[in-house]
């Protein structure tokens, strides 16, 4: 006797993959350690934590995305490509008593600690890769954790991004992604000695992303100057 249910398993068979597939279809791969000449390098080795200097300014997240979405041999290309379109930010901290528990209700109220930030960029299938900047830590958040810290100490925070976007014709979004970042207040700037440095010296001006080191020079009257000034080479010749 044939079984009616037949064609109805064999069709959910077919159709598990394909559900599996668009329920998580793109991933965070790594954070890119930021180029010499681009934040954004497909090809740039990943970070497993970060340093935020909060003198700097907005800290960002320079995230690898892949997708897994599968083209079948290019027959649904068009519609497996995902459209980045944002995400969403949850920003916690290890040491539960930097900050009160008022406090913490009022970053969040304000959007510093949980927020939405746009994004835009497609990724294509079978194992498409594309890179990005993605706002991770506001200013005005740094801020507030610098107000709460010492001369010479740090804070541990965790930075859970999720992305999200479309792929035909349909809502995406990929698993979350921590990341932890110290906070710190000064210290991505070295002093490296009086001005002018040596002719030749290295001087670091803080990368493209511009949350590389900076090396710094006193003058005569005490101040640093960031970058370090190098004296010329011919001077005195």
């Amino acid at each position: 006797m044939r079984n009616p249910t037949a064609p109805l398993l064999l069709l959910a068979v077919a159709l598990a993959p394909a559900c599996a597939e668009n329920d998580k279809p793109f991933v965070v791969v790594q954070n890119n350690a930021p180029g010499a000449m681009t934040c954004i390098d497909t090809a740039a080795p990943g970070l497993t934590r970060g340093t935020a200097d909060a003198s700097r300014g907005d800290y960002y997240l320079h995230p690898l995305l892949k997708n897994y979405g599968n083209s079948n041999d290019g027959d649904l290309e068009a519609q497996r490509v995902v459209y980045v379109e944002g995400a969403r930010v949850d920003i916690s901290f290890i040491d539960p008593d930097l900050f009160s528990a008022a406090e913490l209700a009022t970053m969040r109220t304000d959007g510093l600690t949980r927020f939405e930030t746009l994004a835009s960029a497609p990724i294509e299938p079978d194992g498409g890769l594309t890179a990005m900047s993605v706002l991770l830590l506001p200013s005005d958040l740094l801020e507030a954790i610098a107000g709460k810290l010492g001369i010479g100490e740090t804070a541990q925070v965790v930075a859970t991004t999720t992305m999200y976007g479309s792929m035909g014709g349909g809502d995406v979004e990929a698993p979350p992604f921590s990341y932890p970042v110290e906070v710190c207040v000064g210290c991505s700037f070295v002093n490296a000695g009086t001005c002018p440095l040596p002719s030749g010296a290295t001087v670091l001006d803080g990368g493209t992303c511009g949350d590389g080191a900076i090396t710094c020079c006193t003058d005569t009257t005490g101040a640093d100057v960031c970058p370090a000034i190098v004296a010329d080479a011919d001077a005195g010749a």
